[in-house]
């Protein structure tokens, strides 16, 4: 049994039932927003609305009890066009040759709104099908959620966008301009009474029920729940790590520049606050606005994704106000970053450029420069740098040749000399190692990386030229006798694997035999000089490292 409920129309108290109620107030809602634009508008909305008292009155002198749906349907029919009835009253009050009153013409402009009626999600794609002239919404569902699977979030995103800013159509008048009718109101009647029916059927139909959420729509939900989740995740980590950074900033702003003797990052960013008090500022404007910035449509997004079918929409003026929010957020969001990033970029420029002053002094001796792993080395291993100049810019770090990942307590990695001339500059340097020999044949091997010529190993004894041998550039390639060598040079390694790692560098050993046919003091060592080398000097990058010296013989030929 129907439920019924008593309304007051014009003093006089009618029952009706609750579904013939609804139909009833939802024309009424209608047409006065129909009026409502127009001059006079008001009393034409009145004039109906005591019509349908009239008529409800007839109705209870008839002996009806509870006024039902189909006799309200019956009251809309009857009461027709209130244009027309407003124009015939008008026509009778209008003087002979008097201009006629202006007629209210049918607004055919069509609008994009989000289809309630028939949607799957958030009637986007049915809204749009109806704008652009369509009917039938199913194939473009189709390609949408082909289209998900391929680009994932990057559509599911639109299609939140979409359904965040388009208004729903829930009037009878933007219903009819979604689909481009005209809007009058005699179309108002029809499409209240099309809504009602509507209804009816898919009350009554459960067949109807059932298509509604066939598998189709069940794939596009779950699809689009599923994007919805991905992104919530992203923006819910967005939002945290900008609450972390807050907190951190925070927190080194209250350490202040005292902190800056524990070392370490959080050390650095206390320096930063205070080297750039304007800086920080800003920065808190970026993450504040960040955090509005994800803060929006993550709270959208969640809204959306567990909002229930019953509960009340987001009115357009919380919609504008968030939009407005939103966008003033962006826009200080992305100034502050830029003003920040530039500001901060100057401090970093600062600060390296300090940090590059006090590296090139601690590693400069006797007004020579080298990095601070090449130092060791020569420390390390007893050699003297008689010359060098053309390097006194940083260069790249030392890589060790014949290090073994795979073997590296056989393998240890060592340290090595590494020159690189700078931009403009020729490199020009001499190294050398001495030490007391006895007459014997003696091996010099190491390994050695050129990219040019005039590089030369010399061997010097008590001030004599013994022997040179100059390197050229090129490519390791295996052979028995290098194969000897990496031996020599790390005993117990997997040869092979240092062979396929060099095949892949300018990296290669050398050796050469010097014979000393009376003791002396024997010098060693690579130089550019010319007077040791016979091609022309081209290469601008020289690096060596495992060099020994070793006595194979006891007597020299």
């Amino acid at each position: 049994m129907k439920k019924n409920i008593t309304i007051n129309l014009f003093g006089q108290l009618y029952n009706i039932d609750e579904d013939a109620y609804e139909l009833l107030e939802k024309y009424q809602k209608n047409i006065r927003s129909y009026f409502s634009r127009r001059e006079g508008g008001e009393e034409v909305a009145d004039d109906v609305e005591h019509r349908v008292a009239e008529l409800f009155a007839e109705l209870k002198e008839q002996g009806v009890e509870a006024i039902t749906i189909e006799q309200v349907e019956s009251i809309i029919n009857r009461i027709g066009d209130p244009q027309e009835m407003e124009e015939a009253e008008e026509g009778e009050e209008t003087a002979p040759g008097a201009m006629p009153p202006p007629v209210y013409g049918e607004g055919t402009t069509r609008r994009f709104f989000r289809d309630p009626e028939d949607r799957m999600l958030g009637g986007v794609i049915s809204g749009a099908t109806k704008y652009f002239g369509g009917t039938d919404p199913l194939p473009w569902r189709i390609l949408f959620v082909l289209a998900v699977i391929f680009t994932w979030t990057a559509l599911g995103l639109v299609y939140l966008v979409l359904w965040a800013l388009i208004p729903e159509a829930r009037t009878a008048e933007e219903r009819l301009q979604m689909r481009g009718e005209p809007v009058n109101p005699s179309t108002i009647r029809d499409e209240v009474m099309r809504g009602v029916k509507a209804t009816q059927d898919f009350v009554a139909n459960p067949r109807v029920q059932s298509q509604a959420t066939g598998c189709l729509g069940i794939m596009v939900k779950v699809i689009l729940f599923l994007v919805m989740g991905f992104v919530v995740l992203i923006l819910g980590s967005i939002l945290l790590t900008i609450l972390i950074s807050m907190i951190t900033f925070g927190a080194a702003a209250v350490a202040g520049v005292e902190s800056a003797s524990w070392g370490g990052p959080f050390a650095e960013l206390c320096e930063f606050q205070s080297q750039m008090p304007d800086v920080k500022w800003w920065i808190w404007i970026g993450l504040f606005s960040g955090l509005i910035l994800v803060a929006i449509p993550l709270v959208g997004i969640v809204r959306a994704m567990f909002r229930k079918p019953n509960s009340e929409p987001m009115s357009v003026a919380t919609k504008a106000t968030f939009t407005i929010i939103w966008v003033i957020a962006f826009g200080l969001a992305l100034f502050s970053t830029i003003t920040g990033v530039m500001r901060a970029k100057t401090f970093t420029d600062k600060y390296n450029e300090k940090q590059r002053v006090v590296y090139h002094q601690e590693n400069t001796r006797n007004g020579v420069f080298l990095d601070d792993s090449s130092w060791r080395y020569l420390d390390s291993e007893g050699w003297k740098v008689v010359r060098l100049s053309g390097t006194d810019e940083a260069s790249d770090s030392f890589d060790d040749p014949l290090y073994d990942s795979d073997n590296s307590e056989d393998c240890p990695e060592v340290e090595g000399l590494h020159l690189e001339a700078d931009e403009g500059k020729n490199l020009d340097f001499e190294i050398q190692k001495s030490l007391t020999v006895s007459p014997g044949v003696y091996k010099i091997q190491g390994m050695r990386r050129v990219d040019g010529q005039g590089i030369t190993l010399y061997a010097v004894l008590d001030s004599s030229l013994v022997k040179t041998q100059e390197f050229e550039p090129g490519v390791f390639m295996s052979s028995e006798e290098n194969s000897r060598i990496l031996e020599d040079l790390v005993p117990n390694a997997n040869i092979k694997a240092i062979e396929r790692n060099l095949m892949q560098t300018q990296w290669m050993p050398f050796s050469m035999i010097v014979e000393v046919k009376k003791g002396g003091l024997l010098s060693y060592g690579f130089s550019t000089a010319s007077s040791f080398r016979r091609n022309p000097l081209t290469a601008r990058e020289f690096s060596t490292a495992y060099v020994n010296i070793m006595r194979i013989s006891g007597t020299a030929k």
